[in-house]
């Protein structure tokens, strides 16, 4: 079985390197970028599993980018975690950012590996869930 794909965006390279190091760890291929254009781009042309996005790009937010993404019918299906260090997580919970009435998991940084793992687990599942039926 081919290993799950993954677009990593975030602006800051030190936090792509990182992100890409311990999700290749974890047996997923990572595709970086580093801006909101970069990202929709990336995503119509390899049409990753899941996305880890950075809220506050310096392009196009991550939001934005989200919803280009959402809107192509190749890609409207990628579940997305929001990663960012404008969200405070409580407890064992990650925080959720709401886009266009949706809600989405996120992470704060500095990152949390375990939630982010439980995350993309639960982000994952849910896709499959909803692509097979």
């Amino acid at each position: 079985m081919a290993s799950l794909k993954i677009l990593v965006v975030d602006d800051d390279e030190s936090i792509l390197v990182l992100l890409e190091k311990r999700l290749q760890t974890d047996g997923y291929q990572i595709i970086k970028a580093a801006t909101g254009k970069e990202a929709v781009s990336k995503a119509q042309l390899f049409s990753p599993h899941l996305i880890i996005m950075d809220i506050m790009l310096p392009d196009v937010d991550g939001p934005e980018a989200f919803k280009r993404i959402r809107a192509h019918p190749g890609t409207c299906h990628i579940p997305v975690v929001f990663l960012s260090g404008i969200v405070e997580e409580t407890g064992d919970t990650p925080p959720t950012v709401t886009i266009d009435n949706e809600t989405y998991t996120a992470v704060s940084k500095p990152i949390d590996f375990a939630l982010l793992s439980n995350a993309i687990h639960k982000n994952i599942l849910e896709g499959e869930e909803d692509s097979g039926g």
